[in-house]
């Protein structure tokens, strides 16, 4: 296993830590993130979205161009949720796409755990 390799594996590991830890506080608020059940209150759960025009720009992401424009991104989708105390999260999550971005393939001779390959 390259150093490379190791390093990714260890800030993701701490990734994983970091949301299970945040996980378990918001369980023991009560918080409930993925209901396993519908909401019998509510009388659907449809919501009727404005017609826009897409183009190419539609499906065009900024933040993808620098982990801080990502990980600002995720803060402030988080933050308009409630959950503004996602915020090293959204870091460790952006430095962590990016790093996976710019591994190279060829040089690592095996393929990303993350990619599923078929002949």
């Amino acid at each position: 296993m390259t150093e490379a390799r190791e390093d990714f594996d260890s800030e993701l590991a701490t990734l994983v830590q970091m949301i299970a830890s945040l996980g378990e506080e918001y369980r023991s608020k009560g918080v409930e993130f993925f209901p396993k059940e519908p909401d019998q209150e509510k009388q659907t759960y449809f919501l009727a979205r404005p017609r826009v025009k897409l183009t190419p720009a539609s499906f065009e992401i900024s933040a993808l161009d620098r982990p801080e424009a990502l990980s600002d991104r995720l803060v402030q989708l988080w933050t308009s949720e409630g959950y503004p105390d996602l915020e090293n999260v959204a870091l460790a999550l952006a430095a962590l796409a990016f790093k996976l971005r710019e591994t190279n393939v060829d040089e690592a001779r095996e393929v990303s755990s993350f990619i599923y390959a078929m002949y």
